[in-house]
C-alpha cells in the first residue's frame, strides 16, 4: 500500500509515514509511562556478582547472531554462575540451539502479533536481573520488547540515541560509527566489568556432533578424490545490492575450472537461486552444485570442510571466519557499513567495489585477479585438505 501511494503521490506518502512513525514513539511512550510506573528513575551501578538472570534480546539475522557470540561466551565464562536466555528469531536461533552458555531460547514471530506480545509478558514474568537489547540502532521494536520484557530491570542498550532515559546504560553511537559489530555488542558487557578488547573478535559456532559429521558426509558426496582441494563459492547474497549477476559467474567460474583443473569448486546458492547455480556449474567438470534443499547447520558444518570460500554475503563470510576457513569477501565503498561488518579473521581477504552500495562494477578480472591471489597464498606451503569418504 505504501509503495503504491508513493508512486501516485510522493508527498502524501511523507506525510503518511511520518505519522506512522510518530504513532510508534507515541505507543512507545505511553508503554513506558504505563509499565515504569513505581520503578526507581535510576539505578544504581550494576554488581555483577548479584546478578543471576540475563536476558539478551537478539532476534534479526544469522551473521548478528555470530557475531554475538564472543559476548554470549564471555559473560558466561567470566561469571559461571549466570543464567542466560537469549529472545531470538526464526532465522538465527539455529545457531545456539546447541551452545551450553545458552540456558532457554525464547522465539521472536513479527509476523504473530499476539503470539509475540503473549512472550514477552512471559518473558517479564521471569523477573530478569539485567535485560540486554544487542538491536544496534534506534529502534522502536526492540524498545518495546525491552521494556515489556525487561520488567523493573536492568536494562543496557547499544547505540540508542536520545534514548539515554529508556536504558539504565546506554553504549552512544557517535563514538562507535566505524567500531566493528562484534566490538559493539561487547560493549554491552562494561557494566559487567568487560571491556570490548577484552572479548575475541570470534567464539566458536557449537553444532552438535551429529551436524558436524553430516556435513563432513555431505561434503564427501560431492568430493572427487582425483582434485587436490575444494574451494567454495556462494552467488547468493542477502540483499539485491550485493548481487554480482549471473552472466559474470558463469564467465568467473568457467575460466577458474579450466586453468585450476586440478581443483573442485563448489557452487553455493539459496534455493531460490539454486537453477541459476546449476546453469553457471556447466562451465566445467569440476564444478559442483550444494546439494538441494539443505537446512542453514548443514551449510555451516559444510563451510568447514572446505579450502576456501568467496562470498558476497557476509553471513557466509562470518560463518567461514568463525570457522578458521580462509574466505574472500566483496564488499562496496560504503565505509561504515564496510567498517562494521568485515571480516577479522587473520585469513581473510575483501575485494571493494568502487561503488558506493553496489557491487555490479567489480569486473569478472579484478574478482579473478584476487581470487588468484588468494589461492596462491593458501595452496603454499600448506597442502590441500581432502575430505575422505570413510571415518
Amino acid at each position: 500500500m505504501q509503495t503504491i501511494l508513493e508512486k501516485k503521490s510522493p508527498r502524501l506518502a511523507r506525510v503518511t509515514k511520518e505519522f506512522e512513525v510518530q504513532f510508534k514513539w507515541l505507543v512507545v511512550w505511553i508503554i513506558f509511562f504505563l509499565l515504569r510506573r513505581g520503578a526507581p528513575a535510576r539505578k544504581p551501578s550494576l554488581n555483577p556478582h548479584q546478578v543471576k538472570t540475563v536476558l539478551i534480546l537478539r532476534y534479526d539475522k544469522v551473521g548478528d547472531m555470530i557475531i554475538s557470540l564472543p559476548t554470549f561466551h564471555t559473560l558466561k565464562e567470566r561469571y559461571p554462575h549466570l543464567r542466560i536466555d537469549v529472545l531470538a528469531s526464526r532465522e538465527n536461533r539455529m545457531i545456539i540451539e546447541h551452545d551450553s552458555a545458552i540456558h532457554q531460547i525464547y522465539l521472536f514471530r513479527k509476523d504473530r502479533i499476539r503470539q509475540t506480545w503473549q512472550t514477552l509478558l512471559a518473558l517479564r514474568r521471569q523477573r530478569y536481573d539485567v535485560t540486554i537489547d544487542l538491536v544496534a540502532n534506534v529502534s522502536v521494536t526492540s524498545l518495546i520488547m525491552v521494556q515489556v520484557a525487561g520488567g523493573n530491570g536492568y536494562k543496557i542498550g547499544v547505540r540508542k540515541n536520545n534514548l539515554t532515559g529508556l536504558y539504565d546504560f546506554n553504549i552512544p553511537r557517535k563514538p562507535m560509527a566505524r567500531t566493528h559489530a562484534s566490538k559493539v555488542h561487547a560493549a554491552a558487557l562494561i557494566p559487567f566489568g568487560i571491556t570490548p578488547d577484552q572479548c575475541p573478535a570470534y567464539s566458536p559456532i557449537r553444532l552438535a556432533p551429529q551436524q558436524w559429521e553430516r556435513g563432513r558426509q555431505l561434503i564427501a558426496e560431492l568430493c572427487e578424490e582425483r582434485y587436490s582441494g575444494l574451494i567454495g563459492i556462494n552467488i547468493s547474497a542477502g540483499k539485491p545490492n550485493r548481487a554480482w549477476g549471473e552472466e559474470k559467474y558463469t564467465e568467473l567460474v568457467r575460466g577458474l575450472a579450466a586453468d585450476y583443473a586440478d581443483r573442485q569448486f563448489l557452487i553455493m546458492a539459496a534455493p531460490v537461486d539454486y537453477h541459476q547455480a546449476q546453469r553457471i556449474a556447466a562451465g566445467g567438470d569440476n564444478v559442483r552444485v550444494i546439494q538441494s534443499g539443505l537446512s542453514l547447520l548443514d551449510v555451516i558444518s559444510m563451510v568447514k570442510h572446505l579450502d576456501c570460500i568467496m562470498s558476497p554475503d557476509t553471513s557466509i563470510c562470518h560463518i567461514a571466519a568463525n570457522l578458521g576457513v580462509p574466505l574472500l569477501g566483496l564488499y562496496s565503498q560504503a565505509e561504515g557499513n564496510f567498517a562494521r561488518w568485515r571480516p577479522l579473521s587473520e585469513r581473510s581477504w575483501v575485494l571493494r567495489s568502487p561503488e558506493w552500495d553496489s557491487l555490479q562494477a567489480i569486473t569478472v578480472r579484478q574478482y579473478r585477479d584476487k581470487i588468484d591471489e588468494v589461492l596462491a597464498e593458501i595452496y603454499q606451503p600448506t597442502p590441500a585438505r581432502v575430505v575422505s569418504k570413510d571415518k
